[in-house]
């Protein structure tokens, strides 16, 4: 029987399968008995395993940076098993996250900039989201709109994910991204700064290039026309 500390608020407890004969009878599951050392008249708190072929399973939701005490049984029809060794352990201390870190733009357009990142050390606590946000020309940051966002006016994602799609914004811009990563303790540091041009509108190249057509043509007519008229000059001198 062996527990392990996984972060802040979780551990994983394992141990070996009984024989047959060690549980008189086929085992039905396994109960998982863990409390507060500092309330030691408390009574046990317990995880139902309801396979009897498993050997672990995690403790979640625990206090951090609490002593816990832990034990197992096994059950069967015939009843419950006696109460294996106690075992000791710690939570871990949390704390904020690290900044997330590598943002790294996938694809951008006129309109639209796609990221990813890396976790950083959650800080002994699971990571809940992260908050993206942006700034135009180096001016003050501010929130921006993201498909699948948690929230309606941020960039807010689900720690299940590591990207974000920024959409709003104006073409042909210069943007500063930031990441934040939150946790059960508070909001990580900003992650370190990149900065991304959107594309030119395509709008705007037609229109450009519609306009540079028209110029040309202009140009064009100008030429024959002005040559038509030095023509007419020529000939109308030369009949006087």
């Amino acid at each position: 029987f062996n527990v392990t500390v996984l972060n802040s608020t979780a551990v994983n407890v394992s141990w070996q399968m009984l024989t047959k004969e060690d549980a008189r009878g086929d085992i039905l599951g396994y109960y998982i008995l863990y409390k507060r050392k500092s309330e030691p008249e408390a009574s046990w708190k317990n995880k139902t395993v309801d396979r009897a072929e498993t050997t672990s399973s995690v403790l979640a939701s625990l206090d951090e940076y609490t002593s816990y005490q832990f034990a197992i049984q096994a059950f069967n029809r015939k009843g419950v098993s006696g109460r294996s060794e106690i075992v000791e352990r710690e939570t871990d201390e949390g704390v904020v996250p690290e900044p997330p870190q590598n943002i790294t733009v996938i694809t951008k357009g006129s309109r639209a900039i796609n990221i990813s990142w890396t976790a950083g050390f959650d800080g002994n606590s699971a990571i809940g989201n992260y908050t993206v946000e942006i700034s135009e020309h180096d001016q003050i940051f501010k929130d921006v709109i993201c498909q699948g966002s948690l929230s309606s006016s941020a960039c807010v994602v689900s720690s299940l994910s590591t990207t974000a799609s920024l959409t709003g914004l104006f073409p042909w811009t210069i943007y500063n991204i930031r990441v934040f990563a939150r946790n059960k303790i508070g909001r990580s540091n900003s992650s370190p700064i990149i900065n991304v041009t959107t594309d030119e509108a395509g709008m705007l190249l037609t229109l450009w290039s519609f306009l540079l057509c028209m110029k040309r043509v202009m140009d064009e007519s100008y030429t024959i026309t002005t040559r038509t008229w030095q023509g007419v000059g020529r000939y109308t001198r030369n009949f006087w």
